[in-house]
């Protein structure tokens, strides 16, 4: 049911419906303050409402903040598979890392799956690190404790495998690493 409220809340984003007030920051440092929303691969940008837009490509888009004071609602580009792009909203922010929440869907002949995965970000870090990848050669015990290697508790949690450590407990180790760890 969590899992619905969540694709339900994220399907009504700020970037879904039409021109909402939206900051852009794009790749090159430059900040765009103005209106907008998301079209395939693509946010469509305009100044003020009634100004011509222009079109932006998710790829040369850093982050996307929207949403208001109360309830801003915060997106890092990220790459996806083949030369597309998704939007991974801000879960939780913390004091040195934050914790990202990716939607995406895949369709078979036996339907249509949804998927929710987590990702993570220390704060001086531009790309977000994602666990969820499925690699079937090094596994998290292997990526995580190496990615947490700065916090030697934490790493050693990881590598043997303990309860409340492994890939699904992403935002509980995020708590941790920004609770205990230097």
């Amino acid at each position: 049911m969590k899992l619905f409220i969540t694709l339900f809340i994220l399907t009504l984003s700020c970037v879904s419906f039409g021109q909402t007030k939206m900051t852009l920051y794009l790749k090159d440092g430059t900040i765009k303050n103005g209106y907008g929303k998301r079209k395939n691969q693509d946010i469509i940008f305009s100044n003020t409402k009634k100004d011509e837009t222009v079109k932006y490509e998710l790829e040369i888009i850093d982050s996307i903040y929207c949403g208001n004071e109360r309830k801003p609602e915060i997106y890092h580009i990220v790459e996806g598979w083949g030369k597309n792009y998704n939007m991974a909203e801000l879960y939780k922010r913390g004091k040195k890392m934050d914790v990202y929440i990716k939607e995406s869907s895949s369709s078979s002949m036996y339907g249509k799956y949804n998927f929710t995965s987590y990702s993570i970000k220390r704060h001086e870090e531009t790309e977000l690190a994602d666990f969820g990848d499925g690699n079937l050669w090094d596994s998290f015990k292997n990526r995580g404790s190496k990615y947490f290697e700065d916090c030697p508790e934490l790493a050693e949690n990881i590598k043997k495998g303990k309860k409340g450590f492994r890939k699904a407990d992403l935002k509980d180790i995020a708590d941790f690493y920004n609770s205990k760890c230097n």
